[in-house]
């Protein structure tokens, strides 16, 4: 079953047969949309001659991820979340140009208009991450200010690791105090 939705081009059909195939079958539907992840990656690299030990593997969800499908999925956080980070501390250049698209447009509740002129790339990741959010959508708010925190930390590690390359004690101890803060308000 899991081959015949995998020859599916519309993903949203192919999203409504697997909630499908997971109530009639009783497998775990993360099980399942594993499994069509898979079969997915080899009929794609099959169809374009790759062999399956060499096809790129599938992207790793992460915090850039996550904050770019919150504002797919709710377009009216954007400008919340867009206020809340530098783009240029994302790391993947297709997040960074999305983000950049999301932010020019004015009317937020029509994301799909950034499409028209988006490459195949930002197309895919934008059509994946509105099929499968890769997080409970209940918890939206939760999960963006945890990826805007984290984001924050990665980034400032980064920074203390420079200065610890640099030998500036100095910065070192105002990063490792700015490091302290940023914990102490998590954890409230």
């Amino acid at each position: 079953a899991l081959t015949l939705i995998a020859e599916i081009k519309d993903l949203l059909i192919a999203d409504e047969m697997l909630i499908e195939l997971s109530d009639k079958t009783r497998i775990n539907e993360e099980t399942l949309r594993q499994e069509f992840r898979n079969i997915k990656k080899k009929s794609v690299a099959k169809a374009s001659g790759i062999k399956t030990s060499d096809a790129v593997p599938l992207r790793k969800i992460n915090e850039e991820y996550l904050l770019l499908c919150a504002l797919i999925t709710f377009p009216e956080k954007s400008d919340y979340v867009l206020s809340k980070i530098d783009i240029n501390d994302i790391k993947d250049k297709t997040v960074v140009s999305l983000f950049k698209r999301i932010a020019a447009v004015k009317d937020k509740r029509d994301l799909a208009i950034i499409l028209s002129d988006a490459d195949e790339g930002e197309r895919k990741i934008f059509t994946e991450l509105s099929v499968e959010p890769g997080f409970d959508l209940e918890h939206v708010d939760r999960i963006i200010d945890d990826c805007i925190e984290r984001i924050k930390k990665k980034k400032l590690d980064e920074r203390i690791s420079s200065a610890r390359e640099s030998d500036d004690l100095k910065l070192i101890n105002s990063l490792l105090l700015e490091k302290k803060k940023l914990i102490e308000e998590t954890a409230l």
